[in-house]
């Protein structure tokens, strides 16, 4: 696995995904909660991780509607550098503020969560293939912190973000689902 090749392809996805019309960004956002709700581990859970969309990432924010109708608890992450990785705090979208890299997280008043109490993840990434590899920024945030998660992890993007094949480390978590505005899929690496 060569981080060059890594390289070539955030480039390629990003440049495609930042194309997207803001408008078939809103659809596509509200066609992939639709799936996601579908997904029956989404439906039954009690906490769902989700995250908060930056640099045209795919919205969460009808899924997050979808939830919270459902009386689900949503959570979302904050990174704590010092250790590499993230945190989860419950919460609604409506109370994140600019944190690190301005990235939207939860406030300092949010009440923590363990992972272990966290049902589902719903995890940004740049780019996925259908063994549920996932390409994210390079900071490995997502792949310490759910290392020994037991939540089911689904990666969530638009389409075109899935390609034929993602290169993969030895420390890349592995997502078992995938979901975009075009359907589910089930990663065929699995767990």
């Amino acid at each position: 696995m060569c981080s060059s090749e890594k390289d070539a392809l955030r480039r390629r996805i990003r440049a495609t995904r930042d194309a997207i019309a803001p408008d078939r960004a809103a659809v596509a956002a509200a066609g992939a909660a639709a799936w996601a709700i579908a997904v029956p581990e989404i439906a039954g859970a009690r906490v769902v991780a989700l995250y908060a969309a930056v640099r045209n990432e795919l919205s969460t924010l009808p899924l997050a509607r979808a939830l919270a109708e459902r009386c689900k608890t949503l959570a979302y992450p904050r990174v704590i550098e010092a250790r590499g990785a993230l945190a989860f705090f419950s919460g609604g979208p409506e109370t994140l503020v600019p944190g690190h890299l301005q990235i939207p997280e939860p406030g300092p008043q949010a009440p923590a969560l363990s992972v272990d109490d966290i049902d589902v993840f719903v995890i940004p990434g740049l780019a996925f293939d259908g063994t549920g590899t996932r390409l994210g920024w390079g900071k490995g945030y997502y792949d310490r912190t759910l290392a020994g998660a037991r939540g089911l992890r689904c990666g969530f993007g638009f389409e075109c973000q899935v390609v034929s094949k993602v290169p993969r480390g030895t420390s890349d978590i592995a997502m078992d689902r995938v979901i975009t505005e075009a359907g589910v899929k089930i990663a065929a690496a699995g767990r």
